[in-house]
């Protein structure tokens, strides 16, 4: 998972239309308590999704910030859809209409992949509390005032699922993620242990993925040295070839797995160095992809020191 800030409310969902279609959605709810024979009437996909093609729908601008990163495991998709982070309209495993009167919440919408959204998280919404349902609320305008509700629903909730969106929010704090794509609870955490089970954040293929991009790194190292090492021992020109090597790679806007990448930067020695295969002199070429290492992110060190001596 990744920090994401939201900015402005697409325009389709601040359309006059969006509004009234949601009160009706709101009559018609409330209406289903009394009379449960009553047809339910469905949120717009239109309008809490809309088209990929339209530089308007939430859909567009969700995968922009995002980054085609899914909110959950982070997998790279341009084809991804959009989740609700409470689910819209039945919640598993406990007696709740869903939160339809947020259906159309900006803050309540995030870009998730078909694995997270159908397989994982789907309609799961655990929290410390209790789930908050519309009898709550006394009127259509009490029920619509979604920046008050979402604020009074966090506090009377506790969710447990961790948000992306959340103020504050740093993964760092929540996940960690060892040198073979495994990841656990940073301090067993409540809210990341629910995280990672309800969300398929530590499933089998991702821990495959997430080694993938280990091992291409370190094929790469070893690749880059692959004669002036191997053959001659050259340590300048071997420390040269290994910056050269870890330049090909955006630690800090990689395609996909940002918390992964963010882990190697701060645990090179644990996430790389340790996972090196053997090599003439191994301890000494150990010693020199460290340096290119320090070369290599200098001026990031300073700023953002690692979690181990450099």
């Amino acid at each position: 998972m990744k920090k994401v800030t939201k900015g402005s409310i697409p325009k389709n969902l601040s359309k006059k239309a969006c509004e009234t279609n949601l009160k009706k959605l709101i009559i018609n709810r409330k209406a289903i308590q009394t009379n449960p024979k009553k047809r339910k009437k469905k949120h717009g996909t239109n309008w809490y999704r809309g088209k990929i093609t339209d530089v308007n729908s939430p859909l567009t601008h969700l995968k922009t910030l995002y980054n085609n990163n899914c909110a959950y495991c982070e997998r790279y998709g341009e084809d991804f859809t959009v989740d609700h982070y409470r689910p819209k309209d039945s919640v598993l495993g406990v007696k709740h209409p869903g939160y339809y009167w947020i259906g159309y919440e900006w803050s309540n919408l995030l870009y998730v992949c078909g694995a997270c959204n159908e397989t994982y998280k789907g309609t799961k919404f655990p929290v410390s509390k209790i789930n908050i349902n519309d009898s709550s609320f006394k009127n259509i305008n009490e029920i619509t005032d979604s920046i008050k509700l979402l604020k009074e629903l966090n506090k009377a909730e506790e969710p447990l699922l961790l948000n992306p969106e959340e103020d504050g929010f740093d993964p760092l704090n929540y996940i960690e993620i060892d040198n073979n794509g495994f990841a656990k609870a940073v301090r067993k955490d409540p809210r990341a242990n629910r995280t990672i089970i309800d969300c398929g954040i530590d499933s089998s293929d991702l821990r495959k993925e997430r080694n993938s991009v280990i091992e291409e790194l370190i094929e790469d190292i070893h690749l880059s040295t692959f004669i002036t090492w191997n053959d001659n021992q050259d340590e300048h020109s071997s420390r040269r070839a290994i910056v050269n090597a870890l330049k090909k790679h955006d630690f800090d806007n990689p395609e996909s797995f940002s918390l992964l990448w963010k882990y190697i930067y701060l645990n090179f020695d644990k996430m790389i160095l340790e996972r090196l295969d053997t090599t003439p002199n191994p301890t000494k070429f150990k010693q020199i992809v460290l340096d290119a290492y320090k070369e290599n992110f200098a001026v990031k060190i300073i700023n953002e020191p690692p979690n181990f001596a450099v």
